[in-house]
C-alpha cells in the first residue's frame, strides 16, 4: 500500500518518541504485571498501520493518534480489572477511558462486539525528573480478562486478517466472545452460583478435605501454614488412606500431641502426621512398607528418631529425605 510522504514523515518523527515511551511503560508495568500472575504485552504501530488510522477520519491530526503505542494488561478475571485500573493510577493520569463507566455500554443486549476497558493515558514523571517529549504523549492500556484475551487472539485471522469479508467468519468468532462471556460471569458469580440450591452439596471427599483443612487451621498459627491449603489437605488425607487410619484417629493424634506443647515449628502438618503415625501407627506404617506392589510414596523427613524397625533402604513406598 502507498504511503503519503506526509504521513511518512508524521510517523519517522514521532516513532522515537514512542519508542522511548514504550519502554519506559514496560518498565512500569512488566515486572509488576508478572508478580500478580497477569500478562502484559505492548506494542508500537508500524507506519502501514498508522497511516489506515489516519484514514479512519476519526483522528483529529497527525500527531493525535491516541494507539499509536498500545499495551495490554490481561487480568485472571473480571474481579481484577478494578485493580488493574488502580496499578495504573500509580504511574499514569487517566484522561479518558471506553466505555466511560463500566456499568455503561453502547451495545444492544443482542450484540457481544469488543468492548473491553480501554484507558487513554499519560505518564506521570516522577519528582526531579526533567521533561521529556514521551511525558506529553497520550497512549493507550487496554485491560481484559486471559479469556477474552485469548479470544482476541484465536479469532484475529477470522477478524482482521482475511482478504475477503464473511458473514459466517465473523459470526462464528461473535458467538465465541459470548459463550466466553457467559464463562466470564460464572467465574466472577462463582461463589453466590455454589450456594444455589442445584449445587449447594458435598461429596464424601469435599467433606473429609473441608474437615481437615478446618482442623489445620485450628491447630496451627496462619503464618506457618500454605496458601495451598486444599494441597494440603489432600496430601493429608491421601496419607491417611495409605496406612488406613480414620480422619478422628488422626485428629486424636494430633490433639494429644499438641497437650504436650505447641506443635513444632520446624515440621509442617504432613511431616507432623508421618511422625506421629510412625511413633503411634506403626502396625499401619510397616504394613505399608512391607508391601512392594505399593506405587505411591509416604515422604519420611530425617527430622524425628528413627524406629529400630524402620530401615529407609529395605521399606517400599517411601521417599526418604535425609537432613
Amino acid at each position: 500500500m502507498k504511503v503519503r510522504a506526509p504521513i511518512r514523515t508524521s510517523y519517522r518523527e514521532q516513532k522515537p518518541i514512542f519508542d522511548s515511551l514504550k519502554s519506559r511503560v514496560d518498565d512500569m508495568f512488566a515486572s509488576m504485571c508478572r508478580e500478580k500472575r497477569w500478562h502484559y504485552e505492548s506494542r508500537v504501530k508500524d507506519e502501514l498501520s498508522y497511516a489506515l488510522k489516519i484514514e479512519t477520519g476519526r483522528i483529529v491530526s497527525l500527531d493525535e493518534v491516541e494507539d499509536f503505542f498500545g499495551c495490554t494488561i490481561v487480568v485472571r478475571n473480571s474481579t481484577e480489572i478494578g485493580s488493574a485500573v488502580q496499578l495504573v493510577k500509580t504511574f499514569c493520569e487517566i484522561i479518558r477511558r471506553r466505555p466511560p463507566r463500566r456499568e455503561i455500554t453502547f451495545h444492544r443486549p443482542s450484540t457481544f462486539e469488543f468492548d473491553d476497558l480501554r484507558l487513554y493515558v499519560k505518564i506521570i514523571p516522577s519528582a526531579g525528573v526533567p521533561p521529556r517529549p514521551e511525558f506529553d504523549r497520550i497512549f493507550e492500556i487496554q485491560i481484559k480478562t486471559f479469556l477474552f484475551h485469548a479470544w482476541a487472539i484465536a479469532t484475529h485471522d477470522l477478524m482482521y486478517k482475511a482478504n475477503d469479508v464473511n458473514w459466517g467468519r465473523e459470526r462464528i468468532a461473535f458467538q465465541v466472545r459470548a459463550m466466553l462471556e457467559h464463562a466470564e460471569l460464572t467465574i466472577e458469580q462463582a461463589a453466590l452460583l455454589a450456594s444455589s440450591s442445584s449445587l449447594g452439596r458435598e461429596d464424601k471427599e469435599t467433606e473429609e478435605l473441608r474437615s481437615i483443612i478446618s482442623f489445620i487451621l485450628d491447630q496451627w498459627p496462619s503464618d506457618q501454614l500454605p496458601n495451598d491449603l486444599r494441597r494440603l489437605s489432600q496430601n493429608i488425607r491421601d496419607l491417611l488412606k495409605l496406612v488406613n487410619v480414620n480422619g478422628p484417629r488422626w485428629k486424636q493424634l494430633i490433639q494429644a500431641e499438641a497437650l504436650l506443647g505447641p506443635l513444632p515449628l520446624d515440621e509442617n502438618p504432613y511431616q507432623t502426621t508421618v511422625r506421629l503415625l510412625f511413633l503411634h501407627e506403626s502396625k499401619a506404617i510397616q504394613r505399608y512398607i512391607s508391601d512392594p506392589s505399593q506405587k505411591k510414596r509416604i515422604v519420611v523427613y530425617d527430622t524425628f528418631e528413627r524406629p529400630e524397625w524402620f530401615d529407609p533402604a529395605k521399606a517400599h513406598g517411601i521417599l526418604w529425605v535425609p537432613t
